[in-house]
Formats: structure tokens, sequence, C-alpha cells
């Protein structure tokens, strides 16, 4: 870890990663960030991070009665759910094809949505008060039927095990297009808000106080938006339980284990109620699991916090692009991606997916090493079965 300090020698940023290994465009987003007069008391940036829209993906903000919507990012609540079973690979191994044909048959993925002989799930599974609250929602045109899909980009469903060979359930998902127009929405208030106040904030960084009616809406849709994609997860891991349930029976299932990695939250830090924004980034303590996921074929890690307060009890959220998605899909061979995936069952693998290569990100070990004081491992998980919207 090392620190930017301004000319009086005070802390302004505090980086898991060498200067040298941040790409120029994410360097020059942190530096923008760090002129914002609303952050206390420093900036911290994970070791995945990579540019982003307004606020680099791998930054902790911490900020003074203050919201930044682009410091959370477009896909509010975007998150990780994990269940450990009680099932070996032994046990499931020759039953990939049939897990992955009724995933696909019963999660709608990408654009799709759930019809109308899919939302027994829903109805079975989401919280009733989730339920009521789509209901009276006033922008809830469509959305009902989008929770408890998987959507796209670098959102998957993965079987893994552990070093016991144990299996486990992974999946990340967010908000879904609910989460993204109440973020670009908010991002539009809040450059209004700036406006009419005479603020002049970075590119993309523009905010609104937490107590203006603005902040309070925020606020609002904010935590909305993390409850439906907590939900969203929820449903759909309870019907890839289902699923495991219906083919091996007397499996059982250890409690969910739940993350968020784009979000704020009010913490208390150095003295001061601040709004933390984690915009991929996840929050860890010793009593708070973390779930940290490696790209396609690489390995993925449970973890518990250090309790380092210097990072406001933060890690990364995974592995972090070291390539844009663009470049990705034109420099990445689809056979070296195939011969990756040896070993792991995937209908997934086409040109599609090319920008979710693990040659599109970086190496997730390298990453974990950066933030062994951020974090210690509770175990490694390797795929064994995984599941992208395309191919």
């Amino acid at each position: 870890m090392y620190e930017i300090r301004d000319k009086s020698g005070i802390v302004k940023a505090k980086i898991w990663l060498a200067a040298h290994e941040i790409e120029p465009t994410a360097l020059q987003q942190i530096y923008s960030m760090l002129s914002l007069p609303i952050i206390h008391p420093w900036l911290a940036i994970m070791p995945d991070v990579h540019m982003g829209i307004g606020a680099t993906i791998g930054s902790v903000l911490p900020c003074d009665a203050t919201l930044i919507p682009a410091a959370v990012g477009v896909d509010i609540g975007c998150g990780m759910c994990s269940v450990k079973t009680s099932l070996r690979r032994a046990d499931i191994i020759t039953h990939l094809p049939a897990i992955h044909r009724s995933i696909r048959q019963r999660i709608p993925m990408g654009f799709e949505h759930r019809h109308s002989g899919q939302m027994d799930d829903v109805k079975q599974f989401a919280s009733k008060q989730v339920l009521e609250w789509l209901r009276d929602y006033d922008r809830n045109s469509g959305i009902a039927d989008q929770l408890g899909t998987l959507g796209g980009g670098n959102h998957f469903i993965e079987l893994q095990v552990d070093p016991d060979d144990t299996v486990w359930i992974m999946l990340h998902s967010g908000s879904r297009n609910i989460g993204k127009t109440l973020a670009e929405t908010h991002m539009k208030i809040a450059k209004q808000w700036c406006k009419s106040h005479g603020e002049k904030p970075p590119p993309n960084l523009d905010f609104i106080e937490e107590s203006s009616p603005e902040g309070k809406r925020y606020i609002d849709d904010m935590i909305f938006s993390m409850e439906f994609a907590r939900q969203n997860r929820f449903v759909m891991m309870e019907v890839i339980k289902e699923i495991i349930a219906d083919s091996f029976r007397g499996a059982s299932f250890a409690p969910v284990i739940n993350i968020h990695h784009n979000y704020a939250s009010r913490e208390q830090h150095y003295g001061k109620a601040v709004w933390v924004h984690r915009k991929g980034a996840t929050r860890v303590k010793s009593d708070i699991t973390g779930i940290i996921p490696g790209s396609m074929a690489e390995s993925s890690y449970i973890v518990h916090g250090t309790d380092n307060a210097e990072s406001f009890n933060s890690c990364s959220h995974g592995a972090g692009r070291k390539m844009s998605r663009r470049a990705a899909k034109e420099s990445i061979n689809l056979e070296k991606l195939r011969s990756q995936m040896q070993g792991i069952y995937s209908e997934s693998l086409s040109r599609s997916v090319l920008d979710e290569a693990p040659d599109a990100y970086k190496d997730i070990e390298s990453v974990m090493a950066n933030q062994k004081d951020l974090v210690t491992i509770d175990t490694r998980l390797r795929p064994i079965l995984n599941i992208k919207a395309s191919g």
C-alpha cells in the first residue's frame, strides 16, 4: 500500500497497488476524485482498480454529508451470493450438463425477462416485503419480471469446489435495468444540483447533500435498488438449490452468504459519520464475510476482514479488468479461452464472451496478495461449471 499526499503532507489517498500497475486513465480518475472537497479523511483504492464512469471501479470514497451517484455506479446493489452444499465433486460431476440445462431453462439471462410461466419462482422465493414494494413503487412497470434474472456482462452462475472437494454455488448479479435507470436519473439530478448551487466538481462526479430533497430521494432509491438486487440473487439461488435438491435427495445447504459491492452506507470513521461509497468494493470485517470472485476459469475466495481501518473495512470486489471489452474481443483468442476452461463444464464459450476471458482481467492471485492486510482467506473455490448469458 502506498499513499498520495498533498503539498502539506496530508494523506489524500491510500492505494493497495503500485502506481505503475494502475492504467493511466484510472490514475487520472483517481486524481480527479482527490480534487473533491467532500472526502473525509482520504480515498481508499483497492487492488482491482480500473477505469469507470466518473469514479474508478475499485474505489472507496467516504464523504462528509454528501452522496455521489457515480461513486456507487450504474448497477446499484450489484453483488455476490454463495452457498456451501453437502455434496462432493464426485457426486455431481456427471450431472453437470443436466444441471446447466435446468438452470438455463429456469433463470432468464441477458436481456431476457421472466414470462408468466416462470413467475412462480418469484412468488415462491421473493420476500413478501419486496413483492409489496414492487407493487407500490411508482416506476414498477416491467420490474417484477426482472426479479430472479441474471443479466449479462460479468454476471455469472458457477458451481465450485473447495480444497475438500465440497461443492459450492456462487452467482454474481445486480439490480438489473431498474438500478441502471435510477442511477442514471440521479447522476443527472446531481449534475443539476451542483449547477444550481454553484459547485463545479470533476466530470461525472456531481454530488448531492444528504439532507436535500434530492439527496433523500437518492437514498430511498438506492435502498430500494439494493433490496431488489439482493432479492434478485436470492430468487436465483433458491432456484438453483431446488434444481440440485431435485437431483440429489438429501442434499443440504448452508446459510447464504450475500454481499453488495456497489452501494453507499452511513458509517462512523475517524471521528465522523460519513457516507462510504463502495464502487466495485466490498465491506468486510472480522465478523463480516466477503466474497471475492476471480474471472472465468480462475479461483474465487470466501474471506473475512482484518478490521483494517485505513481501508474503511473494505476489500476488492474481484480481479478487476485490465483490458476494455472492445480490446478483449479484438485480441483474445477463442481457442485459448477454451483451453483455459478445460475441466470446467460450460456451454457459454463463444466469441461473445471473449471480453470475460481470464486474459481480460488481472490475475486474481496478485490481487489477493496485494490485499493480504485487508482480508484473511477462509477458503479458495475452483469452478467446475460456469454459466454466462452469452454463448
